[in-house]
């Protein structure tokens, strides 16, 4: 079983209802109005050509049968022919008219009976009255009481015409009357039917202005409130779900991305106390490992002296010296490693970085030269290798090192100028033209008189 009609929770829809019943009236009216404008145009056309001029026609036919009496009556006082013209002409005309008129009441059986009444009674009174006086006038045998006595009998048959005429002008006046109520009553009725569709529409067009300012307006007025709330940083205040189901979807979107912002909110500020923590203990773990890193490297160098001066313990410090380095190296791919894996800066930004990074095991400030736009090289091989070209590099030399390092033309050129102690291990230096090569670029390495020169160029 259907349940009851339910106004339509969507707001398309219900502006669809409101907009269909507006079309409905509208249609309604144009189609009152036409139907009107319809049956005016028809009972117009009926009144101009049946029942004017059946009136006309009438009117004509009564004057004819006039105009034969007075003829008639004319000619039995004076037996003057010539006032025996009117009853001539008038009869010609009656023939004439009674044939038009049966044309025009063809698809009329009453105005037809009636038609055909006033001429069988003209009919007669022209037999048995107009036509016997005429030729007894004629003739000179009426006079007297034949006279009187006809007369009155003529009288009698053309008073019957004139009832039989009247009767039928009576008809032609209905018709034409209630044509003429028909048209106005047909016009009357459209007017009221249109005044009326045309309140309908006024209360439609208030019911859709009263539905927009509730639907609508004051739902989305609602919900920008609600919105400048959260913008404004309440994110505890809740979005409430109104309004037609457009709207309240929209709110409800709205509420999910309050709660999520509020919980990304909430997992950024435990993250944010979290990488303050891991910021410290990176911290103090660099600290220490400089440290840590500079002493064993100053361990190193004095075994080294002392193994220089001492041949016979040379062997056994060599151990020591061995055991060192490897410490030194494993501390060193802790600490580099840490600073290969930053990620997001610019290419000037993590050398500058690394170099602050072994600055201590240098013993004196590396001179650290960026050109041209290093800043904005992001090729990630190119970057992890420049990066672990300077940890190679930078560790076997000594003193004051000079870095220069540009970006032009899309070539990355690295120069490397530094001390180079005889006794520091080279052969990492080996691998690096080779490395060069692995991303389409070259390498050389000088060295001589104690120093090294290192010249590294890779495509960009």
């Amino acid at each position: 079983m259907n349940g009851p009609l339910r106004w339509p929770r969507t707001l398309r829809w219900r502006v669809y209802a409101l907009v269909g019943g507006l079309a409905l009236l509208l249609m309604v009216a144009a189609a009152v109005a036409a139907a009107a404008q319809w049956h005016v145009i028809m009972v117009d056309n009926h009144l101009r050509g049946t029942l004017r001029p059946a009136q006309t026609e009438v009117a004509t036919l009564t004057k004819g049968y006039i105009d034969m009496e007075t003829g008639q009556r004319g000619f039995l006082l004076t037996r003057d022919l010539r006032l025996l013209q009117p009853y001539t002409t008038g009869e010609q005309e009656v023939a004439g008219v009674r044939t038009r008129l049966a044309q025009q009441f063809a698809g009329d059986p009453v105005s037809t009976a009636l038609l055909t009444g006033a001429t069988t009674a003209g009919e007669r009174w022209q037999r048995d009255s107009a036509e016997p006086e005429i030729d007894a006038a004629r003739a000179g045998t009426l006079a007297g009481q034949a006279l009187l006595t006809s007369t009155l009998d003529g009288k009698t048959l053309f008073d019957t015409l004139r009832a039989r005429l009247a009767d039928l002008t009576n008809r032609i006046n209905q018709l034409t009357t209630a044509a003429v109520a028909s048209a106005t009553g047909a016009q009357t009725g459209s007017s009221v039917v249109i005044v009326a569709c045309a309140l309908l529409a006024l209360v439609l067009g208030g019911i859709g202005v009263t539905l927009v300012r509730r639907s609508l307006v004051a739902p989305i007025d609602q919900l920008l409130g609600a919105v400048d709330r959260v913008a404004e940083g309440d994110l505890d205040h809740r979005v409430a779900i109104a309004g037609p189901a457009e709207v309240a979807q929209l709110a409800r979107a709205v509420e999910a991305m309050r709660l999520r912002i509020r919980a990304e909110l909430t997992n950024a500020g435990e993250t944010a106390v979290q990488i303050a923590r891991l910021e410290e203990v990176d911290r103090i773990a660099r600290d220490v490992g400089a440290r840590v890193t500079s002493e064993l490297f100053t361990t190193s160098l004095a075994v080294q002296s002392t193994a220089s001066r001492f041949a016979a313990a040379r062997p056994a410090l060599a151990g020591v010296t061995s055991g060192i380095d490897r410490a030194l190296n494993e501390l060193r791919l802790a600490m580099w490693g840490q600073v290969a894996a930053t990620r997001g800066q610019s290419l000037g930004a993590r050398v500058i970085g690394l170099v602050g990074e072994v600055e201590p095991m240098l013993g004196a400030a590396p001179e650290l030269r960026l050109h041209g736009e290093v800043d904005q090289v992001t090729d990630a091989p190119v970057v992890t290798e420049v990066l672990a070209v300077l940890r190679d590099v930078l560790p076997a030399l000594t003193g004051v090192v000079r870095i220069d390092l540009s970006a032009a033309g899309g070539r990355l050129r690295l120069r490397v100028n530094g001390a180079l102690p005889a006794e520091r291990d080279r052969d990492v230096l080996a691998g690096l033209p080779e490395r060069a090569r692995a991303l389409l670029g070259e390498a050389t390495i000088e060295i001589g008189a104690g120093r090294l020169r290192l010249a590294w160029e890779v495509p960009v």
